[in-house]
């Protein structure tokens, strides 16, 4: 092994002896450091290592000659790129001799010129091996030959004795092979050597390269670990949350102030998937995650790798507007809460932002890369732009901030596409009714239970707010389909809708439908014919009362069934059971009546 020649030297064309090689190193080239071991042994150059501590050029020339002095082996002409000058050269007589004269460089290698295969590579300052090498891999356009850059897999083997998959002839030993894969760019900045005899590889890799084969080994420890962290921060948000607000005069710290600004701009189904900071680890004692976090590349990184929310953000994140989009659609996606149905009991999902409702569980915002809503033509027109106070209101001073920056609410829902949150007003209100009513081919009002049917919760609590069902049919001068209790002051109110029920029964049993006629006419037609075939009868309380209309069971209470009959001029039928026969039902068969 030669060091320390000059460009001169290493440039030139000529070929030296190994007398005439110390005369070259007179002068400037003396030991510039006083800390070399006066026991220092000599450099194995057979070997290829280089020796330990600080090594002198007088005493590197030496070695070269007494070894080439053991084995008479006199140094060959030595061509050199001007890019190696300063790292080790190997050269070696033999059968690879005309092999070893050359200098093979990492575009070489890159090129397949040298099959380096299964070649074990060592780290050019220590010696100390890296791995072996499993294959180059070429970076590049598919269905082209064009190669942007090319990688070195190495195969960090354990234990020792184990082979690379490439090297095992057994089926069964290629899934036993243990060990860390390394990725290294094929490039002359780190691959500084090339042993042809020891088939081995020298590289300089940059400070954390090799570091980062073990970070998916790390991540897959950290996430059952910090997943656990924050059910049980959960737990103590909740409880701080009950002390502030039993105690709100006690001064509490710092952290629990974060706490409980931070549980209340989360939702609670969405709190999980936040990534902790490094002061509530380290506020619960666990100074090992943020060691480890620390060596996976940082917070930042593992809520990325994890798919967790992380409250920072890189720097420039806000200034694109793809980012910004995908924020606010992450934010209208955390405001759904449940509330209950007063009618059924259900669990009704509500979202504060866009004022919806829906009877089934929304499915959470994508939490490592939300998609942007007003990005998707299917989409158009339900992305919404949420107002100033909700963000506000959540604690989201960083949204709210990055939306100023962009010229605030309004532009920024301009740009996005996204519609500004608008109260609910009755004209709306009307216009979704009557949208409602064309879909499903409506003439009368629909009644609550038709709405639920639908899923249209919005519907519901929106009629409820602007005065229930009779309030807004009589506003937009619809007929209801069935009237309140205060509606039945009159004989001929309750005549209409006794009537208007008799009619959709037998629709509903002749299987007709609305679409070739108008609903008035269609009823009219199904009346006189049932009128001239004497088959209309009054309804009775038990059958009202099992379709579900108990304001008509009220009607008929009020007015009596056989004065409704004559009004309507159709049969009347007594439902009451005789007393006597009830007696003579209930007489035992053996009992004779005197």
């Amino acid at each position: 092994m030669v060091r320390g020649l000059s460009r001169q030297a290493m440039m030139g064309a000529r070929s030296w002896s190994v007398g005439q090689l110390p005369t070259i190193f007179t002068g400037s080239r003396s030991c510039t450091r006083s800390k070399c071991s006066e026991n220092m042994t000599s450099p194995d150059l057979m070997s290829g290592v280089r020796p330990q501590g600080t090594l002198a050029y007088e005493q590197g020339v030496q070695a070269v000659a007494e070894r080439s002095q053991r084995h008479e082996r006199p140094i060959t002409r030595i061509s050199c790129d001007a890019s190696l000058i300063g790292d080790s050269v190997f050269n070696r007589s033999g059968p690879t001799a005309g092999l070893a004269a050359q200098s093979w460089t990492a575009t070489d290698l890159a090129k397949g010129l040298l099959d380096v295969q299964g070649w074990k590579v060592l780290r050019n300052e220590t010696g100390e091996q890296v791995g072996i090498v499993d294959e180059i891999i070429h970076i590049g356009p598919s269905g082209s030959d064009e190669i942007f850059e090319s990688v070195l897999k190495l195969v960090q083997v354990s234990p020792p004795e184990a082979k690379p998959r490439y090297l095992s002839n057994e089926a069964d030993d290629s899934d036993d092979v243990e060990g860390l894969e390394f990725l290294v760019p094929l490039v002359e900045d780190i691959v500084k050597g090339v042993d042809i005899n020891l088939k081995c590889l020298f590289i300089t890799p940059p400070a954390g390269l090799l570091e980062l084969a073990r970070i998916p080994e790390i991540l897959k420890r950290l996430k059952p670990q910090l997943l656990d962290f924050c059910q049980h921060q959960n737990a103590g948000i909740l409880s701080c949350l009950d002390s502030v607000e039993a105690q709100q005069s006690t001064r509490f710290s710092e952290d629990a102030k974060q706490l409980v600004a931070w549980s209340r701009s989360i939702q609670p189904h969405n709190r999980d998937v936040f990534m902790p900071t490094r002061r509530q680890l380290l506020s619960a004692g666990r100074q090992d995650l943020v060691e480890e976090i620390m060596a996976a590349g940082g917070f930042l990184s593992v809520a990325q790798a994890l798919g967790l929310r992380s409250r920072r953000r890189p720097v420039g994140f806000w200034e694109d507007l793809r980012n910004l989009d995908a924020e606010i659609e992450w934010f209208v996606s955390g405001c759904w809460v449940i509330q209950q149905s007063p009618e059924t009991g259900e669990d009704i999902y509500y979202n504060h932002a866009t004022s919806q409702y829906s009877s089934k569980e929304p499915s959470p915002g994508n939490v490592s890369d939300p998609v942007p809503v007003s990005e998707d033509e299917f989409d158009v027109g339900t992305a919404v732009m949420p107002r100033q106070q909700q963000v506000l209101e959540a604690g989201r001073y960083d949204l709210h901030h990055a939306i100023l920056l962009h010229g605030g609410y309004k532009l920024v829902a301009q740009e996005l596409g996204r519609q500004p949150v608008t109260r609910d007003t009755t004209t709306k209100l009307v216009s979704k009714l009557r949208s409602f009513m064309e879909e499903n081919s409506l003439s009368r009002f629909p009644s609550f239970d038709e709405l639920r049917a639908f899923a249209r919760y919005d519907l519901v609590y929106s009629l409820r707010k602007h005065g229930g069902i009779n309030s807004v049919a009589q506003m937009m001068e619809i007929r209801p389909k069935r009237y309140g209790k205060g509606q039945w002051y009159s004989l001929d109110c309750a005549a209409a809708a006794l009537r208007s029920y008799i009619c959709d029964k037998l629709i509903s049993t002749r299987g007709l439908s609305g679409s070739s006629m108008d609903r008035f006419d269609l009823e009219d037609m199904v009346w006189n014919d049932a009128a001239e075939a004497r088959t209309l009868e009054i309804p009775t309380q038990a059958s009202v009362l099992k379709d579900g209309r108990s304001d008509l069971r009220y009607l008929l209470q009020k007015f009596g069934r056989k004065h409704l009959a004559e009004y309507l001029d159709i049969n009347y039928v007594d439902s009451r059971r005789r007393r006597g026969k009830k007696l003579d039902a209930r007489a035992p068969k053996h009992f004779v009546p005197f």
